[in-house]
């Protein structure tokens, strides 16, 4: 899917390659416009030309690469624009730009909140969206003030501030990301899922034959300092391991480096915060399972785990 009305901003000098068709999130493939480029720096002066004294004024461009050749992954991506087009409202349009946002973070693991931009012919809209909610305000191009404020994001598109990003998360070249946990690095994991982008936001990393094939994330209530879902693991495998049931090797907060502050998003009840979980187990797809009888061991093994976050903190029994 290819939007001529939507511009993917990616970085300078990209540092992910082109993404399988299989990327999760479903999102659609961009094409980079090479208007992206221009974008000044706000501290750019306005006198400063950026056009080479040594420019011919006959000259012509050359032809852009087809789209095809352009093609971007999201993951490239570090910022979207939807522009106005023709039979939609402003608020159609605010809509559009939020939902390319939300695609954005999906697959981006490694920030904590994303920018977008709506761009219509007598306001823009400046959209930032993370795991607790989505904000956007809408601005007349003609106010002095509100081209300041959009100078600033475009510059955060590039230098994001420090409470957008994840530093425990580096993208790499080859498609996959390399995560740091207490001074560790696990390299060669790649994105397998991503929830939605508003709440949990659950991710999902695998590494094919390594120690620990899943690393997963999420963004959860900040209600206290206990991670849940990390209690009632443990407490289901307190005894004996139980079948289905996945082992945790590792599971705490995700922290920052300089402070150790953990990674947060939202304010008031809706604040939440990233928790982190590096699994021993990893599973294959349902209908991959060979027979019918281990179907229905696996069935009745995820009914056992569902029955068992259910219960929750009270006492649990398995009916063997």
């Amino acid at each position: 899917m290819c939007r001529p009305d939507l511009v993917a901003i990616s970085a300078g000098t990209p540092n992910q390659a082109p993404q399988s068709p299989h990327t999760p999130g479903g999102g659609p493939v961009l094409t980079q416009s090479p208007s992206s480029q221009a974008l000044q720096s706000p501290n750019i002066p306005e006198s400063q030309s950026t056009e080479s004294p040594d420019l011919d004024s006959s000259y012509s461009p050359q032809p852009s690469k087809s789209p095809e050749k352009q093609a971007v992954s999201w993951v490239e991506i570090e910022t979207v624009v939807e522009y106005f087009s023709n039979g939609t409202t402003q608020l159609e349009g605010n809509k559009q730009g939020v939902a390319y946002t939300s695609y954005l973070l999906q697959q981006r693991p490694d920030r904590v909140a994303v920018c977008g931009l709506y761009i219509s012919r007598h306001h823009f809209s400046l959209i930032l969206l993370d795991a607790a909610n989505v904000y956007y305000t809408t601005l007349r191009w003609k106010d002095d003030l509100a081209i300041k404020l959009l100078f600033r994001v475009l510059h955060y598109i590039n230098d994001p501030p420090v409470s957008m990003v994840d530093p425990t998360i580096t993208r790499n070249k080859d498609r996959t990301f390399t995560i740091k946990i207490e001074d560790k690095n696990y390299e060669g994991y790649t994105l397998t899922s991503c929830g939605r982008p508003i709440g949990r936001r659950t991710v999902v990393f695998r590494c094919e034959g390594a120690d620990f094939p899943v690393i997963k994330e999420q963004y959860v209530r900040c209600s206290d300092d206990e991670i849940l879902e990390k209690t009632i693991l443990n407490h289901v495998h307190e005894h004996k391991e139980m079948p289905g049931v996945v082992r945790v090797f590792w599971c705490g907060w995700v922290r920052r480096a300089d402070d150790g502050s953990s990674i947060e998003c939202g304010m008031g009840h809706r604040k939440r915060r990233k928790a982190r979980f590096v699994l021993k187990d990893e599973g294959i797809l349902f209908m991959e399972i060979p027979t019918p009888y281990e179907v229905l061991m696996t069935a009745w093994d995820a009914l056992e785990g569902k029955r068992c976050y259910l219960i929750c903190k009270w006492p649990l029994t398995c009916q063997n």
